[in-house]
Parts: structure tokens; C-alpha cells; sequence
């Protein structure tokens, strides 16, 4: 079960149309994009308010999720810390810090020992969706971990032996304040820097509108990234690998969307 809290802080953004676009207006919404988003701990989404001749008017919102109801149960703690995320000061993502937690590293552990593990998703509710998500090669996922000095990770390969056309992606995982961060790569910021304030604002905050547990944003680099957070108390396996599972789906799709590469 998914538990999601919203605050009520709504901002206005204006963004140019296409034809109106300019390298100045880009430039001062991938700032905001960093600002409102890469910084905080919460997740941020657009709803489109309504249409004027020059500008498109957004609104945005803050929100954050959690996976509940487990066999574990869901703590106090974790609940403290959900809530948390809409209080704490903006922090410093480029001081995410490979993972020191029993916790973390036990389950990514178990998929180590396994050598290719496999995860597959079983919480479809109707038969065409399971059927869909089968042909679309996204049902099951074989995962090798991998990590170096600065993070863990696991790396997803998606389809089967029916499926030829079978991609990858890498989830990145580390830890700070308590908290397992979930991070993928979308594009980089050669690719980005092409996009208008339209695609940028429809790849990152109206997409977050339309999707669970994960985040699209702009990273200091400008590189266009995926990001799952959950607290470390009372993070069970199972929501470990649903949060980086979910992650590399949503960032695998909106690679695709963007450019049709299979690089990250």
C-alpha cells in the first residue's frame, strides 16, 4: 500500500511556448527545477492551471510517499521521518554517501550472492494489465548488483526470452539522512539543454503528476535524473526492491521517450 501526504503550498510558474522560447527562460527554469526539486527531500509535480497567448501557467505541488503495510509493519519512526520531508531544509544531494547501513547492504548482499537475480512484479489487479506488462518486457527483470566507492546499485535487465528487444537501466543507491536514495540517469545535460521549457517541464513536474514513488529532476549537472527516497528504519526487502524496481522502470520509459537510447 502506498501512503501519500500533500502540503498545501501551491506556486504559480509561468513557462513560454515553443515559439517563444529563449536560452535566458530555459536557463532560469532548470534553476528552478534544481531549486524546488533536486534540493528537497519531497517529491514536486505541475497540474497546468490554464492556457494564455504567451505563457502556459503551472501550478506546483509538494507531495511524498511511502510503501506501507507490509508483513513488518509500518513504525512510528517511519512515519515521523514521511512527514519530515516536507519540514527539512533543502540539502546537498552531491554529499550522498554510499551506504553504511546493516540494512541496505544486506539486501543488496542477497542479490550479490545470488549472482542474477530475479524480480517479478505480482501486484497487476487485472489480467490485460499482467498481459501488457509481459509484451512489454517490464513483467521480469533480471538484477546484478554492482557498486564502487561512491554508491551501490543495481542494474535491471528487462525482458525475456520472447521479448528481442530487451533494455537495461542502473539504479544507483545510497544513503543520507536516514534514508535509502534511489538514483537513475535519464539523459545528460547535452541532451537536456536541447529540450524547451514545454519538454522540460513535461519530462520532470507534470510527469511526477502522473506517476508513484519516483521523481524526475534536473541534477546540478543538469543531467535529467530519477530519484526514489524511503526511510532506512523499517525498510523492509521487499520495499527495497519495489523502490528500485519502480525506479528503473519509470526511468527506462522516459529514456526511451526522450531520445531511444538504451545508455543508463
Amino acid at each position: 500500500m502506498l501512503l501519500r501526504a500533500y502540503k498545501e503550498e501551491k506556486k504559480d510558474i509561468y513557462i513560454a511556448t515553443v515559439k517563444k522560447d529563449s536560452e535566458e527562460k530555459k536557463k532560469a527554469l532548470r534553476s528552478l527545477i534544481k531549486e524546488y526539486s533536486w534540493r528537497t527531500f519531497h517529491r514536486v509535480y505541475a497540474v497546468k492551471k490554464d492556457k494564455k497567448k504567451v505563457e502556459d501557467c503551472f501550478e506546483l505541488y509538494q507531495d511524498a510517499e511511502i510503501l506501507i503495510g507490509d508483513e513488518g509493519g509500518t513504525t512510528s519512526d517511519e512515519i515521523e521521518m514521511f512527514f519530515k520531508r516536507f519540514s527539512e531544509d533543502k540539502h546537498n544531494p552531491n554529499k550522498y554517501k554510499k551506504p553504511v547501513s546493516v540494512r541496505i547492504i544486506g539486501y543488496w548482499k542477497k542479490v550479490k550472492e545470488a549472482r542474477y537475480g530475479q524480480y517479478v512484479m505480482q501486484n497487476f489487479s487485472l489480467e490485460e494489465d499482467w498481459e501488457k506488462a509481459r509484451e512489454d518486457g517490464q513483467w521480469l527483470a533480471k538484477i546484478k548488483p554492482f557498486g564502487n566507492e561512491q554508491h551501490l546499485g543495481l542494474n535491471f535487465a528487462f525482458g525475456d526470452e520472447k521479448n528481442q528487444q530487451k533494455r537495461e537501466h542502473k539504479v544507483r543507491i545510497y544513503e543520507a539522512a536516514d534514508r535509502c536514495i534511489f538514483m537513475a540517469q535519464v539523459a545528460d545535460a547535452k541532451t537536456t539543454k536541447k529540450l524547451s521549457q514545454e519538454q522540460l517541464v513535461k519530462f520532470t513536474w507534470e510527469r511526477n503528476a502522473n506517476i508513484d514513488i519516483v521523481e524526475f529532476m534536473l541534477d546540478d549537472n543538469e543531467n535529467l535524473v530519477g530519484r526514489a527516497v524511503h526511510p532506512i528504519k523499517g525498510l523492509d526487502e521487499k520495499e527495497f526492491l519495489y523502490c528500485a524496481y519502480t525506479l528503473a522502470v519509470e526511468a527506462d520509459r522516459l529514456e526511451y521517450l526522450i531520445e531511444q537510447s538504451d545508455e543508463h
